[in-house]
């Protein structure tokens, strides 16, 4: 679908398909400058199409540059109202519980730590990038600017200077990590024990409530909406297991 001109959305279907095999068309500024969409973008949770347009509708000057100089553009807009929760948390080197893992489709390890709670924001983050006459929107994220993972081999190469840009990685992902977006059942066994170590609550002797607290905090869900959740009978259920009964 095709966003264009400010809030005069105009939807085109069937021809543009057919033309872009991989980048589905999205949203053109005033002046004409077309925003594409890869099909396997990533965008995290909480980041829904109007978010997206309304950020780009306030920085369509920043686009069109970008376009017209033919490099990359890293918008971070206020929505000024929350959009959803940052997974990237400060954590410097000898915070407890980090590890390290592949998130697909990547092919290098992230920094992540366990038993983190997300942040509600009212940020978006989005990347755009000039490729083959349009700006492609290459990821978005609730949450604050951050560079590049430090596996991040290919941006590093197309830098103009690449160790200004490692030095920079390095030192914010030295000192942030990610929480895992789209946690197991293990993972968030893990977590609530975790969390609740730090809220000095007795694991084994949690309480319903208890349980629905840490999970909707970690999921950044409304605790309301929690019994919702894909994972959460099967959380309860492996939590019941391990330690009998919740109380």
């Amino acid at each position: 679908m095709v966003f264009t001109c400010g809030l005069d959305y105009v939807l085109l279907v069937g021809t543009f398909k057919e033309v872009f095999e991989k980048m589905n068309p999205f949203y053109k500024t005033k002046i004409g400058t077309p925003i594409v969409r890869p099909r396997q973008f990533h965008v995290h949770a909480n980041v829904s199409d109007e978010i997206l347009i309304e950020t780009m509708v306030f920085h369509e000057k920043l686009i069109d540059t970008a376009f017209e100089e033919k490099h990359e553009v890293v918008i971070t807009y206020d929505c000024g109202y929350p959009i959803g929760y940052s997974l990237c948390v400060e954590c410097p080197i000898g915070t407890p519980h980090i590890y390290y893992k592949v998130r697909e489709p990547r092919q290098y390890q992230s920094r992540m730590i366990r038993g983190a709670i997300p942040k509600e924001t009212s940020l978006l983050t989005m990347v755009l990038k000039f490729q083959k006459n349009n700006m492609v929107l290459v990821t978005a994220w609730a949450g604050s600017p951050a560079p590049p993972e430090l596996g991040n081999i290919s941006y590093f190469e197309q830098t103009v200077s690449p160790m200004d840009a490692v030095s920079k990685s390095a030192e914010f992902w030295l000192a942030h990590a990610l929480i895992e977006e789209n946690p197991s059942v293990e993972d968030l066994i893990i977590d609530l024990r975790i969390i609740a170590d730090r809220l000095d609550l007795e694991y084994s002797t949690l309480t319903t409530y208890q349980i629905h607290m840490i999970l909707a905090s970690r999921l950044g869900t409304d605790i309301n909406r929690l019994t919702q959740h894909p994972l959460y009978n099967d959380v309860l259920k492996e939590y019941k297991d391990s330690n009998d009964v919740v109380h």
